[in-house]
């Protein structure tokens, strides 16, 4: 199932300029992506058929990446038919806690019944659940991405099997984090098997060129009448029958019966199917790069490939509150969308969260680094807490001191607000020059119901009614030396279908080499946008191609002894494009419609879920222009629908993600 077209049409048309934002250094970037292989095994020694060597698996991750660089030996390179796609796949170095790994994590199957003889189920076999295997280990799906090396998929191991079987599998870019991964039978470990580089294209969101062909050779699937919109959304890979596993393979001087013209190289796509696959096209790797930045940027964050560390993160503990009074409420009372300087983190309250009473966004910082900000010392910040539902009772605690506990007396409690009403609250907070610093300390951001909710007050350790408990870190840092403060401000301004950024310096720059503006959709990956260069004339710039939704900016200088530091971030929020926008996607429990419209009407909006059944609808009349309509979709599970926008002069209609991740 297609994820919403107007993403992918969005970059098609923004292409040339897009790729020059996507260059982080350089001008040959490598998004590399920490990946687990977990080798599911039958108890054999290391070596063996279900249990295949280290030497195995790291000589088949090297083959995938060299086919996806275009430079393994016996396929095309760039220079005669192949595409470089910019994402290498690197096995961890570092585990989930600090410590070093290969990225080869061995588990033994056999204490699952039934995976001995017939490995995993797909097809109603009688293997183990994915689920089941999932449970035997699991690396964070946000920091790595995982692949299952099992023995069998439905009694099948492609080494004594006649006849067709299913070799491996991968779940598509924006599926659930509870699912997302790719499923490998040990026989397809090797050198020359396309089955992996194949079904990574599939986990970075390419679709097979047949893409809607549901029939056997020779079926065409629907007739492809524009190459953005139809079969696999890309417009170098020509119209491809389905299933062309024919050996020998055609070549470009037999006719393709979906063009009724001659083969151009389809045939020898890595997405297609058949024994002649070698090389993927430049449009393929365009959509590999954008589906990477929409959908898998926790990967590229990830600090899985960064040398492991002697421990764990060490924060003061402090109580925490295990479950709700009312367990089983669905409010969705609880934080929403936490700001505070380099943080930006986008949650769900309590319901939307998998009715987690709290969550310790500390407890990541082997992969992720922990969600955190470093904070100066007598210096303010706006702090901003978003609720999506109900009047609420909003607390933030900063435990300045370290004492695992939060004082009021120590003015800790940065921030109180009682029948908050739904959207976003600011309040300015200034750490003190008493706290202490250069250590990191515990931020916890707590949401309950209010008093016109009837709900009882709460403090930081109390046990709340129906909401959330979040749990961040901040390092305060003593006040920066004048000699290095050149920006004493940085203002972004969204206007019409443009931000306006100005800056101000403050001090004479001798000593930096260089200013860089730079711009992040995710306040996380930022890329360069300008280089501004030394010149205090320049204080400003008008970015005119921001990115549809929200914009992170920041500026970056290099001093002379090649230090780097940074100016606070600033966003702005653009949704100026015509037709039908649909943001955050993926979403946690609701996301906003966005419908430029050309006269006023009545729209019917619908919700289906993949088998084709209406699980949500709601009309609503709209007005010439620009209309925001929120939708609530908290009540559904974790999964892709499809959403469908229909009135006079609208027909639309895109794939929606939710996911708790």
């Amino acid at each position: 199932m297609k994820e919403s077209a107007e993403q992918w049409q969005a970059y098609i048309a923004d292409k040339n300029n897009t790729a020059k934002r996507m260059v982080v250094e350089g001008t040959d970037t490598i998004y590399e992506i920490p990946i687990v292989v977990h080798v599911i095994n039958t108890g054999q020694a290391v070596g063996t058929a279900y249990n295949r060597s280290d030497a195995d698996i790291i000589s088949w991750i090297d083959y995938t990446n060299k086919v996806w660089a275009a430079t393994w030996p016996a396929y095309p390179n760039t220079s005669n038919g192949g595409a470089k796609i910019p994402i290498r796949f690197v096995l961890a170095r570092r585990s989930p806690t600090c410590t070093t790994t290969n990225g080869i994590d061995r588990v033994d199957g056999s204490v699952l019944t039934n995976y001995v003889a017939n490995g995993l189920n797909v097809n109603n076999s009688n293997g183990v659940t994915e689920a089941q295997v999932r449970n035997l280990t699991r690396w964070n799906p946000s920091s790595y991405y995982n692949i299952y090396v099992v023995n069998r998929i439905d009694g099948q191991d492609g080494i004594t099997t006649v006849g067709a079987y299913i070799a491996g599998y991968a779940y598509f870019a924006g599926s659930p984090s509870s699912v997302d991964g790719a499923f490998m039978l040990s026989s397809v470990v090797g050198t020359s098997d396309q089955t992996l580089p194949h079904e990574m294209g599939h986990a970075m969101g390419l679709y097979h060129t047949f893409q809607g062909a549901t029939g056997n050779y020779p079926d065409c699937g629907p007739t492809q009448t524009n190459c953005n919109t139809d079969g696999d959304l890309i417009c170098d890979t020509e119209w491809s029958p389905n299933n062309l596993t024919q050996n020998p393979c055609p070549t470009n001087a037999n006719t393709n019966p979906c063009t009724m013209l001659p083969y151009n190289n389809v045939q020898y796509n890595i997405m297609n199917y058949g024994v002649c696959r070698n090389r993927f096209t430049a449009g393929q790797a365009d959509r590999a790069k954008q589906q990477l930045l929409t959908y898998r940027t926790s990967l590229i964050n990830s600090v899985a490939l960064d040398t492991p560390l002697p421990a764990p993160l060490v924060i003061a503990s402090a109580c925490s509150a295990a479950a709700n009074a009312n367990p089983s409420n669905s409010f969705n009372i609880g934080p929403a969308n936490v700001i505070l300087n380099n943080i930006n983190y986008t949650s769900a309250g309590y319901s939307g969260d998998g009715s987690l009473a709290y969550i310790d966004h500390t407890l990541n910082y082997c992969t992720q680094g922990g969600i955190s900000t470093n904070l100066i010392a007598d210096t303010t910040y706006a702090l901003s807490v978003s609720t999506v539902l109900n009047p609420q009772r909003i607390k933030v605690f900063i435990d300045y001191n370290n004492s695992g506990t939060f004082d009021s007396t120590a003015n800790e409690e940065v921030m109180y607000l009682d029948n908050a009403a739904v959207g976003n609250h600011t309040v300015n907070i200034t750490p003190p020059l008493t706290a202490v610093q250069n250590t990191p300390l515990r931020l916890r951001v707590m949401s309950d119901g209010s008093t016109s909710t009837g709900t009882a007050n709460y403090g930081a350790c109390s046990t709340l009614t129906y909401g959330q408990v979040e749990d961040f870190y901040v390092t305060i840092l003593s006040n920066i030396p004048t000699a290095i403060n050149y920006i004493s401000k940085f203002t972004a301004n969204a206007s019409s279908c443009s931000v306006g950024l100005n800056w101000t310096f403050s001090n004479k720059q001798d000593a930096i080499t260089s200013f860089i503006l730079e711009r992040s959709n995710d306040a996380k990956l930022f890329t360069a946008l300008a280089n501004i260069g030394t010149q205090n004339n320049i204080t400003s710039y008008n970015d005119l191609k921001p990115f549809d939704g929200t914009n992170y900016y920041r500026l970056k200088w290099i001093n002379a002894d090649n230090s780097v530091a940074y100016s606070s971030i600033q966003r702005a929020d653009v949704h100026c494009d015509a037709g039908v926008k649909v943001y955050p996607n993926p979403f946690k429990s609701q996301f906003t419609l966005a419908i430029n419209a050309g006269n006023s009407e009545a729209i019917k909006m619908e919700v289906y879920d993949v088998s084709g059944k209406k699980v949500w609808s709601a009309n609503r009349n709209i007005d010439k222009g620009i209309s925001k309509i929120n939708i609530d979709l908290s009540s559904l599970s974790d999964a892709i629908y499809i959403l469908k926008v229909n009135g006079n002069d609208i027909n639309n209609q895109m794939m929606v993600v939710k996911s708790a991740q």
